[in-house]
């Protein structure tokens, strides 16, 4: 049952996973820093900043979008087996390793 009305600026599935991975990306780099408590949030802060930018999205609407995609499981489920699909196919190159990305 959907519990999020569909909201006017939804982001596609495709553009939300790849903004997801990137997301991942960010915070997986920024929990290997040592930095403080503080420092950790401001940096995180400007990543966001820079991935909702670099995907020409406002946060507001990449909220909605996943808040409305939460209320599907199916489509969320959807969207995270791209991002899974994503960030191994990144991974696999950046080891320079070819894989083919899997079809759900």
């Amino acid at each position: 049952m959907q519990t999020v009305d569909k909201p006017k600026n939804l982001i596609s599935q495709e553009k939300l996973a790849e903004i997801i991975s990137d997301i991942h990306i960010a915070e997986s780099g920024l929990q290997l820093s040592n930095l403080s408590p503080d420092s950790l949030n401001r940096m995180t802060a400007g990543y966001y900043d820079f991935i909702f930018d670099k995907h020409q999205v406002k946060q507001s609407d990449f909220e909605m979008s996943y808040s409305y995609y939460l209320g599907n499981p199916p489509e969320m489920d959807s969207i995270y087996l791209k991002v899974i699909d994503g960030l191994n196919s990144k991974d696999s190159r950046s080891r320079g390793v070819l894989v083919e990305p899997s079809n759900p």
